[in-house]
């Protein structure tokens, strides 16, 4: 294990890291290369690098949260950027459980990636309801009170989203 060698080398601690990305809590100062190893296996060692108060670069956040979207509970709200929210998504709309006042830029791509993840936007908007339903006419049943508008996008993607319209209009 790597915690039972005295200052390993780099390609050691690659090694280590790429067998299982949680030997990252046993290496005291790991490089970017060696980061970004641990993140391809396990996007939840990143909480590692910050325990080591270690900010790590914008390309380790994202190698870790398209690997694993809950690798976002363990980075700053603060240190986190569009990009690396963008990665999340993209990989998992339903990181949006993890983002608070997402942009309308993360939220469409959210939709896009994954439409049922509407159901974490809270009041979300027209050009993301329609975005949603135009993907899956099923995310309607995610949406209150959408307009007609929706709800004739919705059915005419997936016909059975009529049941799931409280009060279908004649157009829909």
């Amino acid at each position: 294990a790597i915690k039972e060698i005295y200052a390993p080398s780099e390609s050691v601690q690659i090694a280590a890291v790429e067998k299982d990305g949680v030997a990252l809590a046993y290496i005291p100062n790991p490089s970017e290369k060696v980061q970004l190893a641990a993140m391809k296996h396990s996007g939840k060692a990143i909480q590692f690098i910050y325990n080591k108060n270690i900010i790590p670069s914008e390309a380790v956040q994202i190698a870790a949260v398209k690997q694993n979207k809950s690798a976002l509970e363990f980075i700053p709200p603060n240190l986190l950027s569009e990009e690396v929210k963008l990665a999340a998504v993209r990989a998992d709309g339903d990181a949006l459980v993890y983002l608070t006042n997402p942009s309308l830029h993360v939220q469409l791509e959210a939709v896009k990636s994954t439409p049922f993840s509407i159901k974490h936007i809270t009041n979300p908007s027209l050009h993301v309801q329609l975005a949603a339903v135009e993907k899956d006419g099923c995310a309607i049943m995610h949406i209150k009170k959408p307009s007609e508008e929706v709800c004739i996008e919705a059915v005419k993607q997936h016909p059975m989203a009529i049941g799931s319209i409280a009060r279908p209009s004649f157009n829909v």
